[in-house]
This record gives C-alpha cells, sequence and structure tokens, in this order.
C-alpha cells in the first residue's frame, strides 16, 4: 500500500491509502488524460501544411482529372489526421486499399490487434469498384476538411460558422465591452481631493482617465451592450443561443 499526497501544487493535503492495483490504474487513466489534452491542443492549433490544405484542398483544383484528385487528396491526407474522427481513419485506409489493389486477400490478418484492424476496415469495403472507392475517398476528406475549417481558420476562411461536430473545440468568436461616457481625468481628481496638480500624473499612478457610471446606469445595462457588440463581431444572431454563462450579478443584488 501507498500513501499519496493529492495536488500538493494546490496546498490541499489529502492522505489517502490506494491498493497498487488501483494506484496503477490511476495513474494509467492519469496519463491517458495528459496524452488526450496535449493531442487535441496541438490539433486545434493548425501546422503551416495542414493550414494550406484547409484553405486550398488541393483535390478541388479543376484542372484535375477524377484519378489526380484522389492522388492529390491521399497526398493530403496525412497532414489531417489531427482532424480525423470515430472511425473516418479506418474508412480512409480501407477505401485506398480498394481503390488501389481491390479486393482484400482472403485470410486472417497477423501482426497484432493493429494490423487486424487495418484489415478489417479493408475487408469492409469489399466489391467496391475502384472509381467508387476513389469518390469517397475524396468526399470524405472534403468533409473532414469543411469541418475542421470551421473551426481552425480565420473568419474570412472559414466554410462553416460553427464547429460543434468536432466536440472537443472551443474558440473565442467575438469580443465586445462597454465603457461609460462619463469621463473622469485625473485633474478632476485632483481638483476634488485638494491635491497638488499633477500630483496624480500617468507616471506616479499609471492612470490617465476613468469612467463613471451614471446614476441611471446599472451593471446588466452594460453588460448587455457589451454582449451585443460581441454578438455583432462573432457574427451570432441572440436568438440562435443557446447558453450565457454569467459570471456575477451581485451588483444587481444590493443588500
Amino acid at each position: 500500500r501507498r500513501r499519496v499526497r493529492l495536488f500538493p501544487s494546490l496546498g490541499v493535503m489529502l492522505p489517502i491509502w490506494l491498493d497498487p492495483t488501483l494506484f496503477a490504474a490511476i495513474s494509467a487513466l492519469l496519463l491517458a488524460l495528459v496524452f488526450l489534452h496535449r493531442r487535441t491542443a496541438s490539433a486545434a492549433a493548425p501546422t503551416a501544411e495542414a493550414g494550406a490544405v484547409l484553405r486550398a484542398p488541393p483535390w478541388q483544383s479543376p484542372k484535375l482529372s477524377e484519378t489526380e484528385c484522389f492522388e492529390a487528396a491521399v497526398k493530403a491526407a496525412p497532414r489531417l489526421l489531427g482532424y480525423l474522427v470515430d472511425n473516418e481513419p479506418q474508412s480512409l485506409y480501407g477505401l485506398y486499399k480498394q481503390a488501389t489493389l481491390g479486393d482484400a486477400p482472403a485470410g486472417g490478418a497477423g501482426g497484432g490487434l493493429k494490423a487486424r484492424a487495418k484489415a478489417a476496415a479493408w475487408r469492409a469495403q469489399a466489391g467496391k469498384e475502384a472509381a467508387a472507392c476513389r469518390a469517397e475517398y475524396v468526399a470524405l476528406l472534403d468533409g473532414v476538411t469543411k469541418r475542421a475549417a470551421a473551426c481552425v481558420l480565420p473568419p474570412s476562411l472559414r466554410q462553416k460558422p460553427r464547429c460543434a461536430d468536432l466536440r472537443c473545440r472551443v474558440r473565442i468568436l467575438g469580443t465586445g465591452h462597454y465603457l461609460p461616457p462619463n469621463i473622469v481625468t485625473n485633474r478632476e481628481i485632483e481638483r476634488r481631493g485638494g491635491l497638488e496638480p499633477l500630483s496624480l500624473d500617468r507616471a506616479r499612478s499609471g492612470v490617465t482617465e476613468r469612467r463613471f457610471a451614471a446614476d441611471d446606469e446599472r451593471a446588466s445595462a452594460m453588460a448587455a451592450a457589451a454582449a451585443r457588440q460581441a454578438l455583432e463581431a462573432a457574427g451570432v444572431a441572440p436568438e440562435s443561443l443557446t447558453c450565457i454563462v454569467h459570471a456575477s450579478g451581485t451588483p444587481e443584488q444590493c443588500l
């Protein structure tokens, strides 16, 4: 048995007793979570090569023949591996093998779990014509590109307004702010407080001016103005929102 202290970096010391097997399982789970977090973070920021593919998929050139489109898609596919979800990697593999080699050979696949999964993906496409597989391969990669571009490209290059189908992606689409029009300068504060002129200069206080809310301006009204600005910047209609995360309502709940 091993005595474990949880979250020491946060100052939380919780001594508990863990069975060695349970301790190993928890350690493996934590390592898996770290790996998934790093993979998600790296996928959120595309490499230069992936960004180029998302902006202008090379297989979509009108000058290419059907076979050349397929070859261009196959060449670009490795740059988009971080954006594949569910069974898309297996589908791409199976379609490629069926398009280039035909039906999978009979017999079991050796080499472990990975080899069996690849063989199963190939056999799943059995009986399909090469042209149909090439077209399906390109269509599948088209869908991946559009979905990924909606998440990682700047607004001017996006092909979709949302990225909900990427599941774990979170973005800031727009920001907004509001400042009350009533400006109070350092000179005004000096006059009110009977201070010497320039005693509150910027070099000393770091402040040039302040904004004071009017008597009839409430925090909710200022928040609404900033939210409308953020919605406009994001190109999102208020009625399309499904959830609003509100940080604090204390100023609206005077005691």
